[in-house]
């Protein structure tokens, strides 16, 4: 697989399609721009991103000549790692995987998660260049995607050193930019430092581990809950959804006495632990002090530009948050008048904004 992004995937493919033809390699490339940006995005399946060409090399001597050429053709250029497979030393565009899946004189020879050759099988290209140091889940066991962006992967894993549920966030390199160059991992990278600033505070997330990986960025943090308010909102009771807003009002108010406003607070962005406890999951949306610049959040219980900035833009999330649970008549704490005038539009825009009291016309998470 040769690696491409919307960028460069032109400039890629014109250096390589000589290369292709000039071996007799039978090859497949993806065409349109949109198409492309959807498998880097994780849309299409986590194992497609970074898939703009594949080639079928008929033998391994071919195989090995084609992997050497396009290296050298490619040398420079740059796109998402392929998940299901290795990177080729010296390349950032170049992955590959060798060996059949299964095979009929050799049973034990089917490729395990997270290798890209059959255990037994020699690797021709590892043996030639050396062993790239691919990031393996050798701690961390993936048992099922929770969500899928172009910022990130999101997977509940389990931490088999601690013995304990655990979520892993994997910001992918190159598959997604803001318009003044924040990618991802910039996104990724605040995160963790918002966990970080707010370790001792109830209610957020705990980290784990955070580590960077051939340009990709991964976090690992606690597992909240069971599910977010999308999924938990019909399981509760009036009197539970009135607890968990006004919960979440007290965390908010220690998330700004931190010099933090999350920006970005939604349905999605709210985890339920069994008890019902709420805890706010997603800080890369965040604004403080050092944050990247880049866009603002972009739920629908934002205000509209120019009427609240600030910890007020919290406040209006959460009086809109506040209709999604079917409460219409809440009290939480809140610290000012002014951001009490602030919840109290929340609701009003909510109330006229289907999207955001009817939880069928949300997002896929």
């Amino acid at each position: 697989h040769v690696s491409a992004t919307v960028l460069n995937a032109s400039t890629v493919l014109s250096r390589t399609e000589g290369v292709l033809r000039s071996l007799q390699v039978p090859f497949k490339y993806v065409p349109v721009p949109r198409d492309l940006s959807a498998l880097n995005s994780g849309s299409l399946g986590y194992t497609q991103i970074g898939k703009f060409l594949t080639a079928y090399p008929p033998t391994t001597n071919d195989f090995e000549i084609l992997v050497r050429e396009l290296v050298a053709a490619c040398k420079g250029l740059s796109g998402p790692r392929v998940p299901s497979d290795q990177e080729v030393v010296g390349s950032e565009s170049v992955f590959y995987r060798h060996g059949s899946w299964l095979s009929q004189d050799r049973p034990d020879a089917e490729r395990l998660p997270g290798r890209s050759v059959p255990e037994g099988i020699l690797d021709p290209i590892a043996c030639g260049l050396g062993k790239p140091d691919v990031f393996r889940y050798t701690e961390i066991v993936p048992l099922t995607v929770l969500r899928m962006t172009g910022k990130a992967l999101v997977f509940l894993a389990l931490d088999q050193v601690g013995r304990r549920p655990v979520v892993v966030k994997h910001y992918c390199r190159d598959g997604w930019k803001e318009p003044d160059g924040t990618d991802a991992i910039d996104r990724g990278r605040w995160h963790v430092e918002c966990l970080q600033r707010l370790s001792d505070v109830r209610g957020v997330s705990r980290l784990v581990s955070a580590v960077s990986n051939k340009g990709d960025f991964l976090v690992v943090e606690e597992w909240a809950g069971p599910g977010d308010l999308h999924g938990q909102r019909s399981r509760l009771s009036l009197s539970d959804r009135r607890t968990v807003v006004n919960e979440i009002a007290l965390i908010l108010d220690e998330i700004h006495g931190r010099g933090i406003v999350l920006n970005d607070l939604s349905p999605g962005n709210v985890v339920l632990d069994a008890s019902g406890a709420p805890s706010i999951v997603d800080f890369d949306r965040a604004v403080g002090e050092g944050s990247p610049p880049g866009l603002p959040g972009t739920s629908p219980y934002a205000p509209a530009a120019g009427t609240f900035e600030g910890a007020l833009t919290d406040f209006h999330a959460l009086g809109s948050l506040s209709i999604f649970l079917g409460v219409e008549d809440p009290d939480p704490a809140l610290p000012t008048a002014e951001c009490r005038a602030a919840f109290c539009r929340g609701m009003e825009s909510a109330r006229v904004a289907p999207e955001v009291v009817n939880p069928d016309d949300r997002a896929p998470q």
